[in-house]
């Protein structure tokens, strides 16, 4: 029999060594707005590898970006993983958001690839992939040619209550989408109040914000005609679509001047499990990661070869793609005005 005293011996030794274990237990924080399924995907396969665990919080990009400036003198995230383009990279290495970080085997990456920035030139961040904003239709509803030619043309009157897209107050999609609208009149040497006239046009022709789910679904059930994307978001939707009559009619569009951007991960600076996180921004960029990766995401090579998914529209035609429909993107730009023209939009243009 255990007397008491023995047992009380007993009680604190394993209250001090279970708490211990559990508190040496190796893991890391990950800020993410890659689709649930496709990150606990990466996640569970990291953690097989590693043995490290991994909580993940998902969100907008808008709302991770505003959460790790205000932890940013007391971090909680070890890894920001974005899926909404190259802007919360470059905003969040320009704010030291991030620390450097180059990850093992890729010391040769370049800082840019033609038209696409691969990293920042301190490797405060990296791409892990890469993505297209487009347009997201049905042929149930609309046919190929009666597609908008140019961006410009869904200020149209006749998309009225036809359109949707996130909310920019909480979307990194929507406000790119905004962002490079604007920029596409600057890159013409127009104004900025041109660019606004053609937001205010466009806010009109809006249903409604997609709260349901992704633009696609609401373009799927035939609420609206089009529905502004990133490839990587509507072709994971698509994926998921079990009616095989509305998978083969939804269809992905890039209009001429689309914006094309690399997707960052990055190491959070001062964070708690920096040697957990960087191990995870290495496992990012291997061939196992990519792999799962490449179902959605296009991805690099290290030898510069960049892949389309096999579902893409325009897997066939990557080359192509790159130059006929890729806008220029200044990013420091799109870095210095992507809050302001966020803020402009929910002040001025929302009604």
């Amino acid at each position: 029999m255990i007397s008491k005293k023995n047992f009380l011996v007993f009680f604190l030794c394993f209250a001090l060594f279970g708490c211990r274990s559990k508190e040496n237990k190796k893991k890391l924080v990950l800020y993410t707005d890659t689709p649930e399924s496709l990150t606990l995907q990466l996640t569970n396969l990291f953690e097989k590898t590693h043995g490290i665990e991994v909580e993940e919080v998902m969100e907008g990009t808008s709302w991770l970006m505003s959460r790790m400036r205000a932890e940013k003198a007391y971090p909680i995230a070890d890894v920001f993983m974005g899926a909404s383009g190259t802007v919360p990279g470059v905003v969040g290495a320009k704010e030291d958001l991030f620390e450097s970080y180059t990850p093992k085997e890729w010391e040769n990456m370049p800082v840019r690839d033609g038209k696409f920035l691969l990293r920042d030139q301190n490797w405060k961040w990296v791409t892990f992939g890469f993505a297209s904003l487009g347009l997201a239709y049905s042929k149930k509803t609309l046919q190929p040619q009666d597609l908008p030619k140019t961006w410009e043309n869904l200020a149209d009157p006749q998309w009225k209550g036809e359109i949707t897209i996130w909310d920019p107050s909480v979307s990194g999609t929507a406000t790119l989408f905004i962002a490079s609208c604007v920029l596409r009149y600057v890159n013409r040497g127009e104004t900025e109040g041109k660019a606004m006239d053609f937001l205010r046009g466009f806010y009109k022709n809006i249903k409604k914000y997609a709260e349901d789910g992704p633009p696609a679904f609401s373009v799927n059930k035939g609420i609206v005609k089009l529905g502004i994307h990133l490839d990587n978001q509507f072709i994971f939707y698509k994926n998921q679509l079990k009616d095989k009559t509305d998978q083969e009619a939804l269809c992905f569009y890039l209009p001429n001047q689309s914006a094309i951007l690399s997707d960052p991960v990055a190491l959070v600076a001062h964070a708690p499990h920096p040697e957990e996180a960087k191990l995870f921004i290495d496992f990012l960029l291997t061939p196992e990661a990519q792999k799962i990766l490449s179902s959605t995401f296009w991805i690099r090579s290290k030898e510069g070869k960049i892949s389309l998914p096999e579902s893409h529209p325009y897997a066939k035609e990557s080359a192509g793609l790159i130059k006929d429909k890729a806008m220029d993107l200044d990013f420091n730009w799109l870095a210095a005005n992507f809050d302001r023209i966020r803020v402009y939009w929910q002040n001025y243009i929302e009604e």
